[in-house]
């Protein structure tokens, strides 16, 4: 840990007037009549149907070496999918999760947006359960927490949940569950614009370009301002005052994929209002703003090389880091930078539907 200062300027802008002004001239309120579906008992079944059977045939990665299907998988699986999204309306990927039995999202002394699967908890920080974006994981390498909310959910095609140990594939930062946030996979384009009450607001854009060799392009950016809940705090040596709670966002992710290749990269920055540790003092910062900024880096080939035998080779750069307030007039702060370089070989043999074995590398 090493004590510098650092003024903290805001970074997340609040201005969103002129593009609802442009978008204001193009809405009209449209009619529908459902009264002819609502009575066609049929159809209802046969798309509740046909929304089951695609859930079945859909392959998730977050369970095994290789993707399976919910009826393959010898995991605990939840699969959050772009439509459950659409009309639960969720309004990020903390909520969507905190829906699942079993699993929290919890705001500690510390660190806001903390996942956590079946109550366990190390401390301040969620280190025990794995995030991953397109299978690729990302963690601070020295406190150990993961960040939900360094993708915004608008940019999220589905959110593979495994609940229960999950060490064996990933290691010990997967020891009570693993997230894995999977990118739009059919997204033309659209620009998202939203109000919330006490100050909330985002913006934000995705397009995806999809050409003839089978090359997709996924790319998104976007900003959003939470918020701003004002609590009434006595530290403990008995200083009163107010500390404001929040997390502003800003995060861009970009997608390329081939039939072999993927290439990742995801950057946020996290601006957290916060009680600073368990101390909670204001001499030690508490009220002052915690910065927590990131970028991932991923890469990722596979190939079926037969119909026996399959290999997967992952290589990742993760850089994670933590900047938050040590003293009352915010001159002092405590910067915490941690960064993993690393990688993986699988290779996977299939001698029968029952009977696979798996040999690989980290």
């Amino acid at each position: 840990m090493i004590l510098m200062k650092k003024n903290m300027p805001s970074h997340i802008p609040a201005i969103i007037a002129g593009l609802l002004l442009l978008l204001a001239g193009g809405l009209k309120a449209q009619e529908h009549d459902f009264s002819s579906f609502e009575k066609d008992t049929e159809l209802q079944d046969e798309l509740r149907f046909l929304r089951l059977e695609s859930y079945l045939e859909l392959k998730v990665n977050v369970a095994s070496t290789k993707a399976e299907t919910s009826l393959q998988s010898p995991s605990t699986v939840t699969v959050i999918d772009r439509k459950m999204i659409e009309d639960y309306n969720f309004s990020s990927i903390s909520a969507a999760v905190e829906t699942l039995a079993g699993i929290q999202v919890y705001r500690t002394a510390f660190k806001q947006q903390v996942p956590t699967v079946r109550g366990v908890l190390q401390d301040h920080y969620a280190n025990k359960v794995l995030v991953m974006i397109n299978n690729v994981p990302s963690w601070h390498a020295i406190s150990g927490e993961g960040n939900l909310n360094r993708v915004s959910i608008h940019d999220v095609e589905r959110i593979e949940v495994l609940r229960g140990p999950a060490s064996v594939i990933y290691g010990s930062q997967a020891y009570t569950g693993a997230i894995n946030i999977v990118l739009r996979e059919s997204a033309a384009g659209e620009i998202h614009l939203g109000i919330g009450n006490k100050g909330a607001h985002t913006v934000g854009t995705n397009y995806q370009y999809q050409s003839e060799n089978g090359v997709s392009i996924f790319a998104a950016v976007n900003q959003e301002r939470g918020q701003r809940t004002s609590y009434n705090h006595t530290d403990t040596a008995g200083v009163n005052g107010n500390i404001d709670d929040y997390v502003d966002s800003l995060n861009a992710s970009l997608l390329i994929e081939s039939e072999e290749h993927s290439f990742l990269v995801n950057a946020f920055q996290n601006d957290e209002g916060g009680f600073e540790g368990a101390g909670q003092s204001y001499a030690s910062g508490a009220g002052n703003n915690h910065d927590v900024d990131g970028i991932l880096l991923g890469y990722t080939f596979s190939r079926t090389w037969s119909d026996k035998y399959y290999s997967q080779l992952q290589l990742f750069y993760d850089n994670n880091e933590r900047n938050f307030s040590r003293s009352v007039d915010d001159d002092i702060r405590a910067n915490v930078l941690g960064t993993r370089i690393g990688g993986n070989l699988r290779n996977i043999f299939s001698f029968s539907d029952n009977l696979r074995f798996a040999i690989g590398g980290s």
